[in-house]
């Protein structure tokens, strides 16, 4: 059985598409036509949707996954699989403890567009935004603002936001 292999799709253009410098805040260039997705279910019930992200860092193209709950908006985790940022500093993105910091966060405004923040300075309780807010790694502030933007365009609509969309209208059809 073959595999799909979502860089090498990307690479190609017959099975990638180019994305216009003004679209690409995650500085991909090209994306693939085509992506695995995990859907992780209960039964019928979805539990988990898995979506593959990259984007550029400051000296590397980050490759992760995000994995959102199932109202498709809130973030069960963060994983980033390859990076090759500075060590101690940006690098830090594998960290458990800013990993962790992810969990429960909601990616989408009330208009279903993407709003996850990851800002400098601290994240607190009090603060109305707080819900879509990630706090920004200290001396990482390129490689912070790379995992915002590649965020904002995989959940976007040039990349998986048609795609969640289409989810969405169809599990209220069948609620």
């Amino acid at each position: 059985s073959e595999s799909f292999d979502q860089r090498a799709a990307a690479r190609n253009s017959a099975t990638s598409s180019a994305i216009d410098p003004a679209d690409d805040i995650a500085k991909i260039r090209r994306r693939s036509r085509f992506a695995t997705v995990y859907l992780v279910t209960d039964g019928d019930r979805l539990e988990q949707l898995i979506l593959p992200v990259r984007g550029s860092g400051l000296y590397s193209m980050l490759y992760g996954f995000l994995a959102l709950g199932p109202d498709l908006n809130t973030v069960v985790g963060l994983k980033f699989y390859e990076q090759g940022e500075t060590a101690g500093l940006g690098a830090r993105i594998d960290s458990l403890q800013w990993l962790a910091q992810w969990g429960g966060k909601r990616v989408f405004d009330k208009s279903g567009r993407p709003i996850i923040l990851v800002v400098k300075g601290g994240v607190f309780p009090g603060d109305p935004d707080f819900i879509h807010k990630v706090d920004a790694i200290s001396g990482a502030t390129i490689t912070s603002s790379s995992v915002q933007d590649l965020l904002h365009f995989w959940l976007g609509d040039f990349g998986f936001g048609p795609y969640l969309q289409r989810m969405r209208k169809q599990m209220s059809e069948e609620n």
